[in-house]
């Protein structure tokens, strides 16, 4: 059995091939007139024959033109909906993004605050004497944080006025962290201290009762040092009554730098700004 395959064929390419015969047969009806009814009939076939086709062709093309219109204006209407997707997706990766930022940000303020729940931060300890005279007029020094953070490893060294500087021979103890001949620093190791306690240091002083006083304090921590200058006086009334200035050494321009200040010298409406 044999099978017969006919070529698929443009309908604008049939259209042309059956103009051209339609003009040829026409020509040569036109050159060569029948006289012969027989030979007048087969070109009247022929020539509504070729119409069929043509007609044929016709119709297939304007079906083929309905379909390649049908199909533009879906591919168009698809098109529009992957734009209108691709606009959804890109808004919601936009949001996504924001959303990624919001919790980088989140995350590294909890990481900021869990670093300043363990050193500190950016708190300090001062130091000031309790108001009760102790042992009849001996002054007696507490502790307290001042902030908002509980203080770890706390150790607080005090010197009663004199000339705290060492001496040129003694700078290499110093370096070393021995303890020099002389030392006007009375040291003591608090360890932790909380935000709600007052710590006393257990040390007891005898300044003047009727001059003002002068201590150096430097108070040490996992956030770094900070150094006090307190000044203490006494009357019957108020008891001990204490006035400091809290400086903290700034790396960047290698000086130190009052951040608070408080006592009959610094009254509260007066206070520098904490950073």
């Amino acid at each position: 059995m044999r099978f017969v395959t006919v070529a698929y064929v443009r309908s604008d390419v049939a259209l042309g091939i059956i103009t051209f015969l339609m003009a040829a047969l026409g020509g040569i009806v036109s050159a060569h007139a029948p006289q012969n009814v027989k030979y007048k009939r087969l070109y009247a076939v022929a020539f509504i024959a070729l119409g069929a086709v043509g007609l044929y062709f016709v119709v297939r093309q304007s079906k083929e033109s309905a379909q390649a219109g049908a199909q533009l204006s879906t591919a168009l209407s698809n098109l529009s909906d992957a734009a209108k997707e691709s606009a959804r997706v890109g808004a919601l990766n936009t949001q996504l993004q924001e959303r990624l930022l919001a919790q980088s940000d989140t995350i590294k303020e909890l990481s900021m605050q869990n670093i300043d729940e363990v050193t500190g931060g950016r708190d300090f300890v001062v130091v000031f004497p309790a108001s009760q005279p102790i042992d009849g007029t001996g002054m007696a020094l507490v502790a307290e944080v001042h902030g908002s953070h509980a203080m770890r490893n706390v150790q607080i060294e005090v010197a009663e006025d004199g000339n705290i500087t060492p001496a040129r021979e003694q700078l290499s103890d110093v370096l070393a962290g021995r303890r020099i001949t002389g030392d006007p620093f009375q040291t003591r190791f608090v360890g932790d201290l909380p935000v709600w306690k007052s710590q006393s240091l257990r040390l007891v002083f005898q300044p003047s009762l009727q001059q003002e006083s002068q201590f150096v304090i430097n108070s040490y921590a996992l956030n770094g040092v900070v150094n006090e200058l307190l000044d203490v006086r006494y009357s019957q009334a108020a008891g001990w009554q204490g006035d400091f200035v809290v400086r903290r050494f700034q790396t960047k321009g290698g000086k130190w730098r009052e951040i608070y200040a408080e006592g009959w010298k610094h009254p509260r409406s007066s206070k520098p700004v904490y950073p």
